[in-house]
């Protein structure tokens, strides 16, 4: 029987691993946000712009996001994945995600119809649904065979006690999403790639990926990955570690 890992890191620390990933990759970042924002979001406000409130383009509009937003995410991820565990990333990597359109689109549909429903409870369970199901994404990236449902029911265990952690996680990036607010939205394309491997930083904590030292958290050892020297080392393992 698998160890369940129970984050203990705090905000400050997982966002620590989130800026180090994006070290010396701001700019490719920012340019595959752009792109992702413009894909997801451009068309939205495109015909806003042109049509007004208009039921029947509002509704075009949101029949594309169902259809593109699940592989470009995927591919978006994949991007954010190969920044944190330190490989190549490529801003073309946003678009690898239709290469598994059908069950990207299905997850994405899946995922969307379960907190709509747990919505329709009342708001707070629809949005503890919506952490429920927030690592399923990042499963099926790292085993493509996966089926939906499983990636869904892995995610749904995996968070079981881990998702107050993961909430206070995206509650720290509030004072810089207002700032991105200010900046009439450009700002999130700095913001965004900054949560997300903020957020990537925790779904390695969760599957043992990634060991953590809270004794060394302001030096570049504080956060290594099986396989390093340091993995190697007799430092001191963290509570995530123990809880293994």
């Amino acid at each position: 029987m698998e160890s369940h890992i129970i984050v203990t890191e705090n905000a400050s620390n997982l966002r620590t691993l989130g800026r180090r990933s994006l070290a010396g990759n701001w700019k490719a970042a920012a340019l595959i946000s752009f792109l992702l924002l413009l894909l997801t979001a451009g068309p939205q406000i495109l015909l806003v712009c042109l049509f007004g409130e208009n039921p029947t383009m509002e509704s075009l509009s949101n029949f594309y996001l169902l259809l593109v937003y699940g592989p470009l995410y995927l591919g978006y991820a994949g991007f954010i994945r190969c920044l944190v565990r330190r490989q190549e990333a490529r801003v073309g990597q946003l678009f690898d995600g239709f290469e598994m359109f059908l069950k990207a689109f299905s997850l994405y549909f899946m995922m969307i119809l379960f907190t709509t429903l747990w919505t329709f409870l009342l708001v707070i369970p629809g949005i503890i649904a919506s952490y429920r199901y927030s690592l399923a994404f990042y499963l099926l990236l790292d085993d493509p065979e996966m089926g939906v449902m499983d990636a869904i029911r892995k995610s749904k265990d995996l968070m079981h006690g881990n998702k107050w952690k993961l909430f206070c996680l995206d509650l720290s990036f509030i004072g810089w999403s207002f700032l991105a607010v200010l900046t009439c939205g450009i700002g999130f394309i700095w913001v965004l790639p900054y949560m997300e491997t903020s957020r990537f930083s925790f779904y390695e904590i969760i599957v043992g990926n990634l060991k953590t030292r809270h004794e060394y958290v302001e030096t570049e050892e504080a956060y290594e990955q099986p396989g390093s020297r340091s993995d190697e080392s007799e430092e001191p393992k963290s509570e995530a570690d123990e809880t293994k």
